[in-house]
């Protein structure tokens, strides 16, 4: 005699087998689900992973990096006290002498960083053996080589110290650590010996990287460091910054929690959807079991098990899924390690969902105890829809008098518009599909149409429920889009506002000789500016703990900066702020929204060691989605003028074409660095590139998914149909007269769900910036006509599929089985 556990667990794979269709959808559909959870709670570890993975892949064994800023008169640094009073907390102190200069090639000429140093150091830093180098002997990185196909064996020819010093290519090493990209790397001694004059400059350079011994906290390190007279004037920083990686974490997960959130909540109301049909199913052998004496739990406990079965199988497309989407990600951020879940997180994401399973398991059944053994066994009657014209208008109403009043602040309002938005759209897709239903059913022609599908379209609970699900999937879909648009057509804006040529950066001893040298001997114009990078921003708005970085800190003549930075102020500059010469900040926009910044606050800055940390009015806000940006007017105030000395110079190049090469040869030397306007436009864009890669991951997995579940939830519908189908097909009805029944329905269904998905998008567009600023992020996305048309293209394969499916399924089906069956 069969055991009851087995006999529940016979019972539960049988109902799992039997309808194999209805089961691959539920259970896809719940392994979406898990994987959303699982991806959802993991995105703040994976974006700590992925700095993390970044700073030890670029920096290896190198743990403080002691350089020059744009402020610092000594520009050579001497590693021979380091390694005398330091030598029991200091492995090792590798000297750089590191330069941006032209080089040429038989066939090109471009701009590269020369790293120089002894060779064992560049063995020491990169962890690569290299081949033995003469005087004239170069290395150059694998990118370097496959992007100008250089081979070894190639001359290369450096301008420096007007000279021009001849190279030969004797290895091509693969990119590794510092030793990336658009980089070369020559032994130091010639340079030094050309530079300073000193015959054996072993111990000088720029740049000194540092390895702390294992027992020793870098931080320390880099304390006692600032603390000596001899490297106090230096820029010093820790190569694995955690405070760094935490803010960027913060910002990083800030936007794909937000949007995370969103489809995690879209997912739930889709299997929420679900389990109507799939109790439908069980609830005839409940009635059997109640008919003939049996304990109703058997059946709770036989769906129990398929369920579990389903989570089960649910856990390596969560698991998988979350990899797949993570790993392919930290390709996007150049990030080769390989990036793992966190167990607690992925734990609680299995447990958050099964808990949510079990719910919807527990209130299903209490809805079914409520029904007599007769109906269950013997009602086979589709369960009615039941909506109000009364109770759509008056959520209507609501959201509309939320939009115009704002009764709560932007965050609460926004979350409260896009609960009753969807609220309005579920009752309006019902009210409406019902008005038009009894619209066309008034027509006296019989047709299957009107005799069949208008009947169910009309009140049939699980197509009402069917179509909610194809609303909310759409509008995720069009919101991802819209998201991906954004970002893409934001890069070429930014890129547009920046109008300016070259920038010469790190010039510590400005002199007015040197700009009149520049317009006189190359015809060209170049403003006079303050440029401090990594500028700290603390103690603003509503959170006072936390920092911001920002990347440039510009301080000019206001004119000038409004003609290169072609930046929007959301309100005019006031009067007060040029009259009186108050010293102010102009921040971008997001600040005003998600630290609450107003027009006369003040924030505190930290420029750098010279200038330690200053106090600024916010005067207004920049219109740029370049959050790295701000422009002070600091360097033009008489009064203050002279603590904050000119460090660069924007120039127009007017048309010449070559100044970039004649610039970084003629003033190489001293170490002042030429950025192009390429080269800042790349900088600035790459910030939107990388989001760009990543959102194009996101936005692909999430149009797969939710193409799914449109497949699925359709497909769930025409399983519950399938008696009434095979019975139409007994009568006579041809396959011909089901092809014209169905392209109506898609048709007809198609248009109710777009109208309130439009409606949707414009309360997302208007709200879901807002409800972003519950993770302190905040960005202006609307739709256009491009995004809506690739929506609507999306929504017209997924339902072509749909629908074709099921016609080929009504094709093919065996009437005698389906009729016997029930």
């Amino acid at each position: 005699m069969i055991s009851p556990r087995a006999f529940k667990i016979r019972l539960a794979v049988r109902n799992v087998l039997v309808h194999k269709g209805g089961t691959f959808a539920v259970f896809l559909s719940l392994g979406l689900v898990m994987m959303f959870a699982i991806a959802l709670l993991n995105i703040r570890p994976f974006f700590v992973q992925i700095f993390h993975l970044d700073a030890e892949e670029r920096y290896l064994d190198t743990d403080l990096v002691m350089t020059f800023d744009e402020n610092a008169t000594a520009r050579l640094i001497n590693r021979r006290t380091m390694q005398n009073d330091y030598s029991d907390t200091i492995e090792s102190a590798l000297s750089f002498f590191n330069l941006h200069v032209f080089t040429e090639t038989e066939a090109d000429v471009f701009y590269v960083e020369l790293m120089s140093a002894l060779p064992h150091e560049m063995e020491l830093l990169i962890d690569t053996d290299l081949k033995y180098l003469s005087p004239g002997d170069i290395v150059v990185t694998f990118s370097l080589a496959e992007r100008y196909q250089l081979a070894l064996g190639d001359q290369m020819t450096i301008q420096m110290l007007d000279r021009t010093y001849t190279y030969q290519i004797k290895d091509i090493v693969a990119d590794q650590g510092l030793f990336s990209g658009h980089k070369l790397f020559v032994d130091k001694t010639a340079l030094i010996a050309d530079f300073f004059g000193i015959p054996i400059g072993d111990n000088l350079g720029n740049t000194v990287y540092i390895d702390v011994n294992e027992a020793v906290n870098a931080s320390d390190v880099l304390a006692l460091l600032e603390a000596d007279p001899e490297y106090s004037s230096y820029k010093l920083f820790l190569a694995e910054d955690k405070e760094a990686i935490a803010n960027q974490t913060r910002l990083s997960s800030a936007v794909f929690s937000g949007l995370g959130l969103m489809i995690f909540l879209t997912m739930i109301v889709v299997l929420h959807s679900l389990f109507p049909t799939m109790t439908k199913r069980i609830e005839r052998e409940l009635g059997l079991v109640r008919i003939f004496g049996g304990n109703p739990r058997i059946m709770r406990d036989v769906f129990l098990i398929q369920l579990l079965i389903g989570l089960l199988l649910s856990l390596p497309i969560g698991i998988g899924g979350s990899l797949l989407i993570f790993n392919l990600t930290a390709r996007a951020y150049q990030v080769d390690g390989w990036i793992r879940l966190g167990w607690l997180e992925t734990i609680g994401a299995v447990l958050f969902v099964t808990g949510f399973v079990l719910i919807e398991v527990l209130v299903c059944f209490r809805k079914l105890k409520k029904q007599s053994e007769v109906a269950m066994t013997s009602d086979d009657r589709y369960e009615k829809q039941s909506s109000s014209v009364w109770v759509f208008l008056v959520l209507l109403i609501l959201t509309i008098l939320i939009y115009i009043v704002k009764p709560f602040g932007w965050k609460v309002d926004a979350l409260i518009m896009i609960v009753l938005s969807v609220m309005t759209a579920f009752i309006g897709i019902s009210v409406l599909l019902k008005i038009v239903t009894n619209g066309l059913r008034q027509r006296k022609r019989a047709s299957l149409f009107r005799l069949f599908t208008l009947k169910h379209l009309h009140d049939n609970k699980l197509i009402h429920h069917s179509l909610r699900v194809l609303f909310i999937a759409f509008a995720a879909i069009l919101i991802a889009l819209s998201v991906r648009v954004y970002i893409a057509e934001e890069e070429s804006r930014i890129q547009n506002q920046v109008n300016l040529d070259y920038i010469m950066l790190n010039i510590f001893d400005y002199q007015e000789s040197l700009r009149l040298e520049l317009e006189n001997d190359y015809e060209i114009s170049a403003k006079p500016s303050v440029i401090y990078e990594k500028v700290l921003l603390m103690n603003a708005g509503t959170d006072h703990e936390q920092a911001d970085t920002l990347d440039f800190f510009v301080s000019m003549d206001m004119t000038d900066f409004n003609e290169l930075f072609c930046f929007e102020l959301t309100m005019s500059l006031e009067a007060r702020y040029l009259e009186e010469e108050i010293p102010f900040v102009l921040l971008p926009i997001r600040y005003f929204y998600t630290r609450g910044l107003k027009i006369g606050d003040q924030v505190t800055l930290q420029l750098n060691k010279t200038h330690g940390i200053i106090n600024l009015e916010v005067a207004g806000f920049l219109d740029t989605s370049f959050d790295e940006i701000a422009y002070t007017n600091i360097a033009t105030l008489e009064e203050i003028a002279s603590d904050y000395p000119v460090n660069s110079l924007v120039i127009d190049a007017n048309g010449e074409t070559d100044l970039l090469k004649q610039l970084a040869n003629r003033y190489g030397s001293k170490m002042y660095y030429v950025l192009s306007f390429t080269e800042l436009a790349e900088s600035i864009g790459s910030v939107f590139t990388t989001a760009g890669d990543l959102f194009m991951i996101i936005t692909a997995a999430m149009i797969l998914s939710f193409l799914v579940v449109v497949i699925n939830n359709l497909s769930l519908v025409f399983q519950s149909m399938k008696k009434e189908y095979a019975k139409l097909k007994t009568l006579g009805v041809k396959n011909r007269d089901f092809l014209i029944n169905i392209l109506k329905e898609a048709l007809l269904t198609g248009l109710i769900v777009s109208l309130f998905v439009l409606g949707e998008v414009w309360v997302l567009v208007t709200a879901l910036p807002r409800i972003m600023l519950f993770f302190n992020y905040y960005r202006e996305i609307v739709p256009g006509w491009s995004t809506l048309m690739l929506g609507g293209a999306i929504m017209i394969f997924a339902f072509c599929v749909s629908y074709g499916l099921n016609y080929f399924r009504l094709k093919r089906m065996d009437l005698i089985h389906e009729i016997r069956q029930e």
